[in-house]
């Protein structure tokens, strides 16, 4: 999916304080939690998935990826530096992507990777976040998948 002007907001600050452009940003449904049990001499086995009440899911992974154009006289290695201090070792989170601006998720940055297009003077960045399974409405609190 290519995305031309969102962005999304992550430890206070918004992407485009660091004029990052993002190309494709994924936010695949999180796997669902399946919980099977066998009794020996039984047909089948006996599926307790949804015996809380609801169906569990494990965390979500959301994929980033853009580049930043870099002014001529632009340090590339001081932009890393500073992408790294805001996404990484920060914890869990609010992160908010700018076409789902009611919801929230619960996220950290759990990789960050740079690559130098120096023909079209880019920093190309790569980056993923492990989410909680629910977006979470920032109006009245309830989650979605």
């Amino acid at each position: 999916m290519r995305i031309r002007s969102t962005g999304f907001t992550y430890n206070g600050r918004h992407s485009l304080t660091f004029e990052l452009r993002i190309t494709e940003l994924a936010t695949p449904n999180p796997e669902a939690i399946e919980i099977r049990d066998k009794v020996a001499h039984m047909d089948g086995d006996y599926d307790f998935s949804a015996i809380s009440g609801r169906q569990r899911y494990n965390n979500r992974e959301i994929t980033v990826k853009g580049y930043i154009q870099m002014e001529r006289n632009t340090s590339q290695f001081q932009t890393k530096r500073e992408l790294t201090a805001w996404l990484l070792n920060k914890g869990w989170l609010q992160l908010v992507l700018d076409y789902e601006k009611d919801y929230c998720y619960v996220a950290k940055c759990t990789s960050l990777n740079f690559e130098h297009d120096i023909a079209k003077g880019r920093l190309n960045v790569d980056f993923k976040f492990e989410a909680k399974p629910y977006a979470v409405n920032i109006i009245d609190g309830s989650e979605v998948l």
